[in-house]
């Protein structure tokens, strides 16, 4: 991955190679298997975007959050610290930041509080979803809704997406974890299922948690993999 910035302004170049400077050397750092680092890397790129904007910013974000994702006995797994859940924490109650990152941080703040079968906490994580669900229904100004029509950024692979696009992605897999852990599995349509996600190595995450959904679901799972395979919507680390 590359990034290149010109500017006939001295400070406003060196800020943003800085930032270049975090795009590159995290996905060096994993691939040294220096994972923690790795992660720290992403979140300073993320959060020094020399605007909200920036094409990559999304692409930052997906990458510090997925690993906290994975599932525990994954090699990908990387434990988040006291410091993460802060970060994810004032994230979403930034009222300055878009909706997009609020509702994906509530999303990750979620499955993180999800756990597993031993440790999770199902009530605190269904709280979490709903909230992200409320940052989406919140009423938008005319220019918040043309900036999400209009701003473009990478996908989590290289394809440049809108942030409208982005958003709706995360409303349906906010709307698919909350519905799961409410009104379970039989209370969800095809259309409700939210894309499939990998692992680094392009292994297909399970659409359910080892020991908190029912097992007749894997089989619904396994079926829609065979399309949600073929969709360019999926979070894989681009080298």
């Amino acid at each position: 991955m590359s990034y290149h910035y010109v500017s006939s302004n001295k400070k406003e170049a060196e800020r943003v190679n800085k930032y270049a400077h975090h795009v590159q050397l995290a996905p060096q750092l994993w691939h040294q298997g220096k994972k923690r680092e790795s992660i720290d890397e992403y979140l300073l790129a993320f959060q020094h975007a020399p605007s909200p904007t920036d094409k990559l910013r999304w692409q930052m974000f997906v990458e510090y959050s997925a690993q906290f994702e994975q599932p525990r006995e994954s090699k990908d797994y990387v434990e988040p610290t006291s410091d993460d859940i802060e970060t994810l924490r004032k994230m979403m109650k930034d009222k300055s930041e878009f909706r997009l990152f609020r509702m994906a941080a509530a999303n990750t703040m979620g499955n993180i509080k999800m756990g597993d079968a031993t440790t999770g906490n199902r009530e605190a994580a269904v709280d979490l979803y709903h909230q992200g669900l409320e940052f989406f229904e919140k009423k938008l100004t005319k220019h918040q809704i043309k900036m999400e029509q209009t701003t473009k950024m990478y996908d989590g692979q290289d394809t440049l997406v809108t942030m409208a696009f982005l958003v709706e992605e995360q409303r349906k897999r906010l709307n698919y974890e909350y519905k799961k852990n409410t009104v379970g599995i039989s209370g969800l349509s095809k259309d409700e299922l939210p894309p499939q996600q990998f692992t680094l190595d392009g292994t297909p995450l399970p659409f359910f948690k080892q020991g908190l959904e029912p097992c007749d679901y894997l089989w619904e799972a396994l079926e829609y993999d065979m399309v949600a395979c073929r969709r360019k919507c999926c979070f894989k680390r681009c080298t």
